[in-house]
């Protein structure tokens, strides 16, 4: 910033209106810089007052408007580490099990920081997950006598590789899906 005195060769000097501010300026060039970190989430804007201020004491004031770009310095957060749920081995595939839940602190609106996708740590015969949703569903039939507890574990991940992760733990119940049957065909008494 350059201000200029026209009735004066005298040099010029600058100030900040409020000396509390997260910025230093250089007094004889105007330069501005930041005195400490600055963190969007906290305070996404400054407007500050910058005096120029000539050697006979006269004053001119503008206002520096500073907005604070965000980054990715936020990691998702599920709304609970573990998800458990009970489901009937007689429900049929793609039925509804349950939708995982995260939030991203950073600014959804500057470069996709806050965006989340969700997925599976590895690969699951029995369930599937909507990577925009978190919606999580059957994938198959189940049989409790196969699997009786499926365990996998969600990764959250934000636009900038950011992850969480989350348990989700689901019983299967048994229905009534095998007939009685004896060992052998005759029996003699």
């Amino acid at each position: 910033f350059v201000a200029i005195d026209l009735d004066s060769t005298d040099s010029v000097t600058y100030s900040f209106a409020d000396s509390s501010v997260p910025f230093l300026v250089a007094p004889s060039s105007g330069s501005v810089g930041t005195s400490r970190p600055l963190d969007r989430e906290v305070i996404p804007f400054y407007n500050v007052t910058l005096i120029a201020t000539d050697l006979a004491g006269a004053q001119a004031r503008t206002v520096l408007r500073v907005a604070v770009e965000d980054i990715n310095d936020e990691n998702p957060v599920f709304s609970a580490l573990e998800y458990t749920r009970s489901i009937s081995e007689a429900t049929a595939p793609f039925s509804f099990l349950v939708q995982v839940m995260a939030t991203d602190a950073d600014d959804v609106n500057q470069g996709g920081n806050a965006q989340l996708s969700f997925k599976f740590s590895g690969p699951s015969s029995l369930l599937q997950i909507n990577s925009t949703s978190g919606v999580i569903t059957t994938a198959s039939s189940l049989d409790r006598e196969s699997a009786s507890v499926i365990r996998v574990t969600v990764i959250a991940e934000d636009g900038g590789l950011r992850q969480a992760t989350a348990s989700v733990i689901v019983t299967v119940t048994d229905s009534n899906d095998n007939a009685p049957a004896f060992g052998d065909d005759t029996y003699s008494a």
